[in-house]
């Protein structure tokens, strides 16, 4: 059997990827806790069950829950509902917790180019990276003229060697081959 954690995951991504965009996401926290607190009532379990029909649980639990949410978050019971998931909100909301508490983390990447990136671009760089790793993240840029062209980005332990010169070693050991 599926865990439900992992039926829950692409729910809680989607629902705090959203709420970052509407920069929204304590607002969603908010909502998540107490749409799960109402769905482990004992006589509201029925409900969300689907005992009653997908349909008419929905409607019934919507209506206990409309005054604590907003009409996003409705389409997201909605959409719950519509797939047989409502069950496993107690876990979307856990690991909505969870990307919540790796997005206040911050990371450090440290961005080597053989010149200076113009303050656009590196927005751009951020936004993009953030958005993958939903944590905030503190962009360095370091200049290195041995690189000759393109970025190397440096996290920790992680790096990405985008530079023309790490292509010319790749494809020097290539050719000896």
């Amino acid at each position: 059997m599926i865990k439900l954690t992992t039926i829950a995951r692409p729910y809680a991504k989607a629902a705090f990827e959203f709420s970052h965009e509407q920069q929204s996401i304590k607002e969603w926290e908010n909502m998540l806790s107490i749409v799960t607190y109402i769905a482990h009532i004992k006589d509201i379990k029925v409900i969300v069950a689907g005992i009653l029909g997908r349909k008419i649980s929905t409607e019934i639990f919507l209506q206990l829950c409309k005054e604590y949410i907003n009409d996003h978050f409705m389409n997201f019971i909605k959409i719950l509902s519509n797939n047989k998931r409502l069950y496993v909100i107690k876990y979307v909301y856990l690991q909505f917790m969870e990307y919540q508490r790796n997005f206040k983390e911050i990371t450090n990447i440290n961005i080597i180019s053989s010149k200076k990136i113009n303050k656009e671009h590196l927005n751009k760089i951020k936004f993009t990276i953030q958005n993958k790793l939903t944590k905030k993240i503190y962009l360095n840029n370091t200049i290195d003229d041995s690189i000759i062209s393109g970025k190397i980005f440096k996290s920790g332990n992680n790096v990405i060697n985008n530079s023309i010169c790490n292509h010319l070693k790749n494809l020097k050991k290539f050719l000896k081959k």
